[in-house]
């Protein structure tokens, strides 16, 4: 059998196969590899389902490779969801913004979507959760200038946490935007840690962004400095 080939198209999804099947049209011998397993289900064939199993953890597991980054030193260690398409960008990063990432595919109104990690140390193990919150959520009105804040209270990995669905205005060049940010707190040995996760887009109801700001926020873990 001949193994060899003039192309090998790695990924057999809409654009691998489409790839695959022009170049043999030419008269090109092409190998097509493909690592995922048999899509015999609506959920992936029926246009419009693929939002359900990515909303749906125990279906999500079976039909998604549920991509996270490399330990993050900065993040103490954690390991951030990261959605395809997504990449790092290491442009803002400082003491207290520990990862960016951001998706070119997904531009809208010359902005690019992005999502940012923050984590900030609270000395004294007392510090109140609910004030923390308080804090947060008035420095996005005093910085940003948000407004139509709508706030959901829930718990991660335990710990109470806060998601905020919220209105930027433009700053600059920066257009209007609609933001979410998850905001969590924790308390390790006698520090209290304060990490947020802020999603943003121009265009939020786009189904792909949609999806990877789900992905991201329900994928975030607070862990312990040493929990890696």
């Amino acid at each position: 059998m001949d193994r060899s080939a003039d192309y090998v198209v790695a990924g057999a999804g809409s654009a691998g196969c489409v790839l695959a099947r022009r170049l043999a049209e030419f008269g090109a011998s092409v190998i097509l590899l493909e690592a995922g397993g048999l899509d015999r289900t609506r959920l992936v064939r029926k246009p419009g389902m693929i939002a359900i199993f990515h909303n749906v953890p125990a279906l999500k597991k079976r039909l998604d490779w549920g991509f996270y980054t490399a330990p993050q030193g900065a993040a103490l260690g954690r390991r951030i969801p990261q959605p395809r398409g997504w990449e790092r960008a290491s442009m803002l990063d400082s003491e207290v913004i520990r990862f960016t990432m951001r998706n070119k595919d997904l531009v809208a109104n010359n902005f690019m979507p992005t999502a940012v990690v923050t984590l900030e140390s609270v000395p004294g193990a007392a510090t109140d959760d609910e004030t923390i919150f308080d804090q947060e959520r008035a420095a996005l009105v005093d910085r940003l200038g948000a407004t139509g804040l709508h706030t959901t209270e829930i718990t991660l990995c335990g710990d109470k946490a806060e998601l905020v669905n919220y209105d930027a205005p433009s700053m600059g060049r920066i257009p209007p935007r609609k933001i979410r940010t998850l905001m969590v707190a924790a308390t390790f040995d006698t520090n209290t840690y304060v990490a947020t996760v802020t999603v943003q887009s121009t265009d939020p109801d786009n189904p792909v962004y949609a999806r990877d700001t789900e992905t991201v926020l329900t994928g975030f873990q607070m862990l312990p400095p040493d929990g890696g």
